[in-house]
């Protein structure tokens, strides 16, 4: 019979975090949009600026620009607290992040022990498509890998 542990499974790259739920290992992956995370609105320097400040109008707010390591490293750990007050109300026994390597790198270092002994699987991703069938796909090879 197959395991029932409620295992999450986190793609992330710097700019945004998508968690779904597998509630049998090798089952399906529930989305769990309620936890994932976009850095686009509070990891820009300018987030909480109003809309009509001058250094918006000479082109230093929102848009598409990338966002600085600093930037990346303040989401990721934002997605790292996020993760711990999951563990410790115990929404998941088992945690599998799927990421860029650096991004991979920052989660690792900024979970807590606690949560970070969670997880299953941690691979990087080169893609950071976060499609539910890629995920399926990516989440088996890192299994296999392991």
């Amino acid at each position: 019979m197959m395991e029932e542990v409620t295992t999450w499974v986190v793609a992330a790259d710097g700019r945004q975090a998508r968690v779904f739920e597998e509630r049998m290992h090798g089952g399906p992956l529930h989305p769990l949009p309620q936890y994932s995370i976009d850095a686009e609105s509070q990891d820009r320097p300018d987030a909480h600026a109003h809309r009509a400040t001058v250094r918006d109008r000479a082109g230093f707010g929102g848009g598409d620009k990338p966002l600085t390591q600093i930037q990346e490293r303040r989401f990721l750990t934002r997605v790292a607290q996020v993760l711990d007050a999951a563990a410790e109300a115990g929404r998941f026994e088992r945690l599998v992040l799927l990421a860029p390597a650096r991004a991979l790198g920052v989660l690792r270092a900024e979970l807590d022990p606690k949560t970070a002994r969670r997880i299953e699987v941690d691979a990087p991703r080169d893609k950071s498509s976060l499609a539910e069938e890629v995920l399926r796909d990516a989440l088996q090879a890192a299994r296999i890998a392991h």
